[in-house]
């Protein structure tokens, strides 16, 4: 019967300045994506995200399976191998790779839907459930401290020096097998019955304002909040409608008072406001990298109901 191979496991802090390195690295590598001439990351939309996440991925994939290492572990005297002990095979190193990055690349991606939309719903779900099951696994599965893309692709991060203890791979446990399960279920849970925002707005009618915006062919992504403020010198009500277009620098004081008057005149409990605040974005996200600039545009509430919508 074959022994089973004995790691150098190292600690949980030696690899979060490795992680910081590579992160640094791939924002460099994103912003040299969107400077690349010919490529209009600006109007790929979401697209522009997937495209990063495969950046991502790959980077961390060819690192590991051709020298074993990314260039922080090997700042930091770490490399990554099979739970055989064997090199990585391609494969391997991808899945590893994909499983890790996918809540990230979620928790940013996104969609052209209201908020409260199950597609929106879901990915809120995959997020929270990804990060938290890697955070409860690195700090509390011990001593291997292998997430749960580790596990699933059978690597293990060591540290290549003499001087660290080996550790033979623990089984996975019934505990932790009941805590991940309780985990997953809340995650899946928590998007449905959490609000994300402290606005008193009914979700409702966020959900329909973030409809009429979506309505515009100009519009990527909309958001609907709302706060307080001074103006000039009495608090006033500020009804914020955020939205990102699809195309660059497509700056216009006339779109922002149309997505004004829509929300106002189709969603009537939007219209008691003192100040409507539009919000126009721009850029591109690659997840790795991300560019934007915006332009504020203010509104009287009561002006706006006075003239109707185009």
């Amino acid at each position: 019967m074959a022994t089973a191979p004995a790691f150098p496991i190292p600690a949980v802090w030696l690899r979060l300045p490795a992680f910081a390195v590579d992160l640094l690295l791939l924002y460099l590598l994103g912003w040299l994506l969107s400077r690349i001439p010919g490529i209009p990351l600006e109007q790929m939309g979401a697209m522009a995200r997937v495209a990063g996440f495969a950046a991502a991925c790959l980077y961390f994939a060819l690192n590991e399976a051709l020298s074993t290492c990314t260039p922080g572990q090997r700042l930091f005297g770490l490399r990554c191998v099979s739970a055989d002990g064997n090199p990585l095979r391609f494969t391997q190193s991808l899945l590893r790779a994909v499983l890790f990055a996918l809540p990230w690349f979620c928790s940013g991606f996104q969609l052209p839907l209201p908020a409260d939309a199950l597609p929106a719903r879901l990915l809120q779900a995959l997020t929270i459930a990804g990060l938290g099951a890697n955070l409860y696994l690195w700090l509390l599965n011990r001593p291997a401290h292998r997430g749960y893309h580790e596990i699933l692709s059978r690597t293990v991060v060591v540290r290549h020096t003499a001087d660290t203890p080996c550790t033979v791979l623990p089984a996975f446990s019934g505990r932790q097998m009941k805590v991940l399960a309780g985990w997953l279920c809340l995650s899946g849970l928590a998007p449905f019955l959490l609000r994300w925002d402290s606005s008193e707005l009914p979700e409702s009618s966020v959900s329909r304002a973030q409809q009429v915006m979506l309505d515009f062919a100009q519009v990527r992504y909309a958001g609907v909040s709302e706060g307080t403020g001074v103006r000039p010198s009495r608090q006033t009500d500020r009804l914020t409608l955020k939205v990102i277009l699809k195309e660059n620098r497509v700056l216009s004081s006339g779109l922002a008072l149309k997505l004004a008057k829509a929300v106002v005149a189709r969603v009537p409990e939007m219209a008691y406001r003192d100040l409507v605040e539009v919000e126009l974005i721009y850029g591109t996200d690659l997840g790795i990298y991300s560019r934007y600039d915006r332009e504020l545009y203010y509104f009287d509430a009561h002006l706006l109901l006075q003239t109707p919508a185009q």
